[in-house]
């Protein structure tokens, strides 16, 4: 039996927007491993001070793709880097560019987006909106033209209470006219009535992904379209190598300042769920949706909320004790304390323990690291952690109901090798085996931690423990011990002479 969806892809020509992303790269790999392009257009530009032949370049020497390298050394021949902004008028092409990628494209993925979610509504409705508007322009006029995904978030929808199904909802103010303000508004003042435009949404990046959505839907009839809605994109489970990561965001950073020692409390409600899912999986459902529409027609945009599934669902205490159990088994060989962690869910309670577990000590660290050479500071990464815990606040404290009906479908059309290739069945995931290698994979891709130094940090982990109660209980002691002195002054002084 052979692979549908690689026949799909053989001699086809795509354009990839976020290639340099950490999707992107997954994206860009799988391609050109299972598929037999004919190109594959990367959108790039020039990023502080290098190439965009030079982001190409560095891109490539990553360990992800290593395996390609082996199977496939003359990968490189069929990338086509495309000099483009998202940030630009027009994408930043020229003429030459454009008249290439309308000749020959026949599948575009739009994966490119600014991520931050304290960026201002300006830069993100710039990014994330009109530069998705500029390639639907574009691909209007793509004489082959098969298939137009674009990559959105589960939580475009987030305004919403209760179920989010794989459909449109309609924003307060369309896309198109939201493109309008921007151009015509001062932004200042933009910036001023952000709060109002976004209402019950908790960032900029979830306001202008659902705006970027409506604005996918006005072109209804135009183009064959996919939206694609990806939970919290985590580490690669299987493909091409397990655990294969490349920032700090989100639920990864928080287990890195953990293992580190770093983190020691962070607001969580451990019984919501955590929508997370395997970034290879996430780029096999890209593909296959891609597939499917590239040969059906369907009266609306197919949309897809690829999350887990209602049967094998995760909850952020889940996610914690998992990896906990893993940590203790592979230890960060780096840590300079003990992974001690609580969470807690009351702001006033989270303040408390923020200020004594790590304000406070970071400034001590920061007193005696003034009367060295290094530039780092303890006080601005807790900073930081506060800022993430902000971050997170509203996907930690809510759960949805995400309805899944088309991945699961899209799912049961695929064949058996299919099935095999493009595996991204999130009913058959293993919690437990995708957090311990997303663990490792974090030592080892974002740590540079190599497996070699385990019996090194196992024990170094005792040490820390030991160190760590005994400095913890040391504390508790002189506190109780001059609380209780606090309490015989004020008796002997001020009690104890009332009386007599």
């Amino acid at each position: 039996m052979d692979s549908s969806i690689v026949d799909f892809y053989k001699n086809k020509s795509v354009l990839l927007t976020g290639f340099t992303g950490f999707v992107g790269q997954i994206i860009t790999e799988k391609l050109l491993r299972c598929c037999d392009l004919k190109n594959l257009y990367v959108l790039v530009r020039s990023k502080k001070g290098k190439s965009w032949q030079s982001r190409v370049y560095e891109t490539f020497k990553d360990p992800l793709f290593d395996r390609l390298r082996k199977e496939k050394p003359d990968f490189t021949e069929r990338v086509i880097g495309v000099v483009g902004d998202c940030g630009s008028f027009n994408l930043g092409l020229n003429h030459e560019d454009v008249k290439t990628l309308l000749d020959n494209v026949n599948v575009v993925i739009h994966a490119a987006a600014i991520v931050k979610f304290d960026d201002t509504l300006t830069n993100a409705i710039k990014v994330n909106v009109k530069a998705t508007k500029c390639l639907l322009d574009i691909s209007t006029e793509m004489r082959h033209l098969q298939a137009f995904v674009y990559v959105s978030t589960a939580y475009s929808n987030c305004n919403q209470k209760g179920s989010i199904e794989e459909t449109f909802y309609k924003p307060k103010i369309s896309g198109n006219d939201m493109l309008n303000l921007l151009e015509f508004m001062d932004e200042s003042l933009l910036n001023d009535i952000t709060p109002d435009l976004l209402g019950d949404f908790p960032n900029t990046y979830t306001f202008s992904k659902h705006l970027a959505e409506d604005l996918v839907r006005s072109y209804e009839g135009k183009l064959p379209l996919v939206v694609f809605r990806p939970g919290i994109v985590m580490a690669s489970f299987k493909e091409p190598v397990t655990g294969w990561i490349n920032n700090y965001y989100g639920p990864i950073g928080l287990m890195y300042g953990i293992s580190t020692g770093g983190i020691h409390v962070f607001r969580l409600k451990l019984e919501t769920n955590a929508e997370m899912v395997p970034v290879d999986m996430v780029v096999s459902c890209i593909l296959a949706s891609a597939w499917d529409i590239g040969r059906n027609s369907y009266q609306s945009i197919p949309v897809y909320n690829f999350v887990p599934s209602r049967k094998n669902r995760l909850t952020w205490g889940q996610f914690l004790e998992e990896n906990f159990a893993a940590a203790e088994t592979f230890p960060n060989s780096k840590a300079y304390w003990y992974f001690a962690f609580e969470t807690v869910e009351d702001k006033i309670k989270y303040s408390i323990l923020h200020f004594f577990y790590h304000t406070l000590p970071g400034h001590i660290v920061d007193f005696f690291l003034q009367f060295t050479n290094t530039k780092f500071r303890l006080s601005r990464t807790y900073k930081l952690i506060n800022k993430l815990s902000s971050a997170l606040e509203h996907f930690v404290f809510n759960s949805w109901n995400f309805e899944h009906n088309n991945v699961t479908e899209l799912w049961k059309k695929m064949n058996a090798v299919d099935q095999e290739k493009f595996f991204f069945d999130m009913e058959q995931l293993n919690w437990k085996d995708f957090h311990t290698e997303s663990l490792r994979g974090m030592r080892y891709f974002i740590a540079k931690d190599d497996p070699s130094t385990i019996p090194y940090a196992l024990k170094r982990h005792k040490v820390l423990k030991v160190v760590h109660y005994v400095v913890t209980y040391s504390i508790k002691g002189v506190a109780l011990y001059l609380l209780a002195m606090l309490f015989l002054w004020i008796y002997t002084s001020v009690i104890f002479p009332m009386f007599n």
